[in-house]
């Protein structure tokens, strides 16, 4: 996996948490640094692990407008010079994050997902 300085021998892994309980319901690992592709693998996997919860959350994505949040990362903050004909997401993201409901969304991700993740690696030592 390509990261700063070269490439490492390492996964990238990708986690569906329950908002409510915060346990990981389903985890994924992929190869690649880029996560533009899991939520169709990760929504997959959720499916297949707890086939009734997940039609319910499959029928309310099909029920309600879904609009998906993606931060910049290390990016955000730099002055970066994009191409905005061939690249215009990151810009777009940018404008988005640059409203008080979607810094909020994004917030609760946040208290959402990474609590787990905190215990598997500050708990379990993974």
């Amino acid at each position: 996996m390509k990261r700063a300085g070269g490439f490492d021998q390492c996964y990238n892994g990708h986690t569906a948490v329950d908002a409510h309980v915060q346990i990981i319901v389903a985890a994924e690992p992929s190869n690649n640094a880029s996560d533009s592709d899991r939520l169709p693998v990760l929504l997959a996997a959720v499916k297949k692990l707890w086939d009734r919860r997940a039609e319910k959350v499959f029928a309310e994505l099909a029920s309600h407008p879904t609009e998906i949040i993606v931060a910049l990362g290390r990016e955000e903050g730099i002055a970066l010079k994009i191409d905005t004909k061939k690249n215009p997401h990151p810009v777009a993201m940018t404008n988005k994050l640059a409203t008080e409901r979607v810094r909020a969304a994004y917030r609760r991700r946040k208290a959402i997902v990474e609590p787990p993740n905190g215990w598997i690696k500050h708990i379990v030592g993974f």
